[in-house]
């Protein structure tokens, strides 16, 4: 049987309940995943330090700290707001989360933390709903932050984190086995790159 045609529930990392969600995307075999492209990407490569982004309210930027609180509180609105303090040494920002309080039990005081994020500046500094990634020990690459990102088309209930996760799998695992149709004396006349080598990229 041809891996690629295999089922893409069977990705590590997938399982059924991800899989129907993967459905909904049209995205029922490893083929399938490989071939479903971003909508675009982000340059998260570039850290600024928080005393830096003070200057850039209003634009996305990526920064990495270490925690230093969090607290769960509700506004005179009743929203409940889970907010993380993060610094490295030049400053600090608030990262919040709305509804969320759940969140706080995935991070401890100390850990060290990147978040990318809109920066706003309200009576204190302020990143809302921060795409975040925990630092290793040995802070190790990832592929949520430190690098070009890519940002996929989505549906309800998948989330960008679990997309791009399962994507990094499947395109490590399975690009290898993908056939490329343009013969090699075709693609070096026209310098064009290996099937294989351009889904890795993209």
């Amino acid at each position: 049987m041809d891996l690629l045609e295999t089922s893409a529930q069977f990705i590590k990392g997938v399982g059924p309940k991800k899989f129907e969600l993967l459905k909904r995307l049209g995205i029922k075999t490893v083929s399938d995943l490989l071939f479903y492209f971003p909508r675009r990407h982000e340059d998260r490569s570039k850290f600024l330090a928080i005393s830096q982004i003070k200057l850039h309210i209003g634009q996305f930027h990526t920064i990495k700290g270490v925690i230093r609180s969090m607290n769960i509180f509700r506004t005179k609105n009743k929203i409940t707001m889970f907010q993380m303090a993060v610094s490295d040494g030049t400053g600090t920002v608030y990262a919040v989360w709305f509804n969320q309080p759940y969140m706080k039990k995935y991070f401890k005081t100390g850990d060290n933390i990147i978040l990318y994020g809109k920066v706003q500046q309200y009576n204190r500094l302020q990143i809302n709903v921060p795409e975040y990634e925990l630092m290793a020990d040995d802070d190790e690459p990832n592929i949520h932050m430190g690098r070009i990102a890519p940002i996929y088309p989505l549906t309800e209930s998948l989330r960008q984190r679990m997309l791009r996760s399962t994507a990094n799998v499947c395109v490590s695992e399975f690009s290898g086995r993908v056939v490329d149709p343009v013969p090699k004396h075709v693609k070096v006349n026209q310098r064009l790159t290996d099937l294989r080598v351009a889904i890795k990229h993209v």
